[in-house]
């Protein structure tokens, strides 16, 4: 079986250390392609090769390797599996320096070095990625899974298939239990901050009931019974009876999501009051402020496609940080003037909090709404000016928060 060791910094991070397994499965050996009708000795309950998940799964690999922070915790191993279609590695008729081509052509360059995502590799990274994590109670874990996903028994399932789904019989052989998975990693001497994330669909199959076995997914054993303790969330990336969406060249929105979210309207300002230590002295993402902004950067990507798509929480959800950040994320200021006559007659500029320094030259308001300034996340003070006959209030008490600032004010 195939190493699913994509980054290895163990021996260079003696600190705690952040673990992640990240598994996209696109291409599946069995099931037919969009149009094409499947073969009837598998058991296919319907579903086709599918063009995204892959780059989804890549596009946060990517991030947690180049991107991500931690105070105290550093990147020590990041596996990964990966199936993708034809379509996520091949540039368009016209290559370009267009977003989506730069994805393909790295995810493209990425594909030799790491395995595929059947089940005897996806079998042997969960007991590589528990072996790691194990005796380190200090350290972060991480599963993030996309792909076809089935509900089988109850609306907590977490069931993602893998590249050789319907390969036998007993096709949900095949699969991952997340929710299992996760069960498993529990322990004192396992990381007691885990996050999970299932960027998948969450249908139950039209044929569920006529199987009176079809087999037991992939999961974890452990042993222990003690308490609990962990903070262990599962993102789901879409909710129940609803399906994964996404962008062909960008991943899925869930995706999409993370990757915006995490590095923007996720982080929370110092919080002197805090039971977390980074919390108290750095911007940083909890895993209960991850659920609101996921889903909010979610639905704003979705949205540009006129697509809906919810994320849910389950898991164990206790405080704590997942990452943070070196300086305050970047907020865009933006300022909504009315009347259209007063807009074209109004200008704004940033000051600091105090209203001493100018920090912005002077922007005219006449584009509504206008875009002012991005800056550090903080307070500000906001001084609209305009021709008479125009009096606008000023100044404005800006709190700049990520992602956006807006105010809209009429000008009498």
């Amino acid at each position: 079986m195939a190493n699913s060791l994509w980054v290895d910094r163990k021996s260079t991070v003696h600190g705690a250390g952040l673990h992640a397994l990240i598994i996209g499965v696109s291409d599946y050996q069995f099931l037919p392609a969009p149009g094409q009708f499947p073969d009837p000795k598998h058991v296919t309950l319907g579903l086709t090769k599918v063009r995204i998940p892959s780059t989804g799964a890549f596009r946060v690999a990517r991030w947690i390797r180049d991107a991500y922070w931690h105070p105290t915790t550093e990147i020590k191993t990041i596996r990964m599996l990966l199936s993708p279609s034809a379509s996520e590695i091949t540039p368009t008729v016209t290559p370009s320096e267009s977003e989506d081509d730069l994805m393909r052509a790295a995810l493209a360059e990425t594909i030799p070095t790491v395995p595929r995502a059947d089940t005897a590799n996806v079998e042997q990274a969960l007991l590589d990625w528990q072996a790691d994590c194990k005796g380190h109670p200090d350290d972060i874990a991480v599963l993030y899974v996309s792909g076809h996903g089935i509900q089988w028994g109850s609306k907590d399932d977490a069931i993602v298939l893998l590249e050789d789904f319907a390969k036998t019989q007993l096709f949900l052989n095949q699969a991952i239990d997340v929710g299992r998975t996760m069960k498993g990693m529990s322990g004192d001497d396992m990381p007691q901050v885990q996050l999970y994330f299932v960027d998948a669909c969450q249908i139950q199959p039209d044929e569920h009931a006529k199987f009176e076995d079809a087999g037991s997914p992939l999961r974890l054993r452990s042993e222990f019974g003690g308490a609990d303790l962990r903070s262990a969330p599962i993102y789901f990336g879409a909710c129940p009876q609803t399906a994964a969406k996404g962008r062909s060249g960008q991943g899925t929105y869930f995706a999409q999501g993370l990757v915006t979210c995490l590095g923007a309207n996720a982080l929370q300002g110092p919080d002197s009051h805090s039971t977390l230590p980074v919390a108290t002295t750095h911007w940083h993402a909890t895993v209960s402020r991850l659920l609101e902004a996921l889903q909010d950067s979610v639905t704003a990507i979705a949205a540009i496609d006129k697509e809906k798509q919810e994320v849910v929480l389950g898991g164990r959800t206790r405080p704590a940080v997942f990452c943070a950040s070196q300086t305050p994320p970047q907020v865009t200021v933006v300022l909504d003037v009315a009347p259209d006559e007063a807009a074209k007659a109004s200008f704004a500029e940033v000051w600091d909090w105090s209203g001493a320094t100018q920090l912005t030259p002077r922007t005219p308001c006449w584009k509504r709404p206008t875009t002012v300034a991005k800056l550090a996340a903080g307070i500000y003070q906001l001084k609209v000016s305009a021709s008479a006959p125009y009096k606008p209030e000023s100044p404005i008490r800006v709190e700049a928060r990520p992602p956006t600032w807006t105010q809209k004010i009429t000008v009498p």
